[in-house]
């Protein structure tokens, strides 16, 4: 049995737009999952959420998704929604 979503957020990891087609073309050499250039992956695969985890006890939930940033968010009592708290950005 499937257990059903507590909670939905629409857009939780929206595709940034600040530059995507400036990668730098001196580094040519392929990298350890293939080529990382932002043409190779659809726009909307890249903001799909892959991995969530919470801590137990506590308010703080952080999501990860091919956009390259992990957000930690703050879950409000009483399951009334999220609030992102902080992009990391991946290395």
């Amino acid at each position: 049995m499937r257990k059903k979503p507590i909670l939905i957020i629409k857009n939780a990891h929206p595709v940034l737009c600040t530059n995507l087609n400036s990668v730098d073309n001196d580094d040519e050499s392929p990298k350890e999952n293939g080529m990382h250039k932002p043409e190779n992956v659809p726009s909307a695969a890249q903001s799909w959420v892959g991995t969530v985890a919470a801590r137990r006890g506590s308010d703080l939930v952080a999501s990860g998704a091919g956009n390259g940033l992990v957000r930690l968010w703050a879950i409000k009592p009483d399951s009334k929604g999220a609030e992102p708290l902080f992009d990391l950005k991946l290395v």
